[in-house]
């Protein structure tokens, strides 16, 4: 589970929260609980997720986005016609 630290309080412990939360989760989390540290950062990859909860709308317009997106880098594009001798080959 990933969490980013929101702040650091003055005993030394963290506040954390995820990326789809709103607050600051409310267990602080001691230095030495910290296992490793992110290396790949995705920029809004939970925004789909947040969206869902609070955005349903944004939501559907995202996935259509996408579709459309997808649907228009992928079509297949007709080849042009063959002309020989002044008519048209399909």
């Amino acid at each position: 589970m990933v969490h980013r630290v929101a702040a650091v309080r003055a005993d030394g412990t963290l506040r954390t929260m995820g990326d789809a939360n709103e607050t600051v989760d409310s267990t602080p989390v001691a230095p030495g609980a910290v296992q490793g540290v992110g290396q790949i950062v995705v920029p809004f990859a939970g925004l789909p997720k947040l969206w869902s909860r609070q955005e349903p709308a944004m939501l559907s317009a995202w996935v259509l986005s996408v579709v459309l997106a997808c649907r228009l880098v992928t079509r297949r594009r007709r080849a042009a016609p063959i002309v020989i001798d002044g008519g048209v080959q399909a």
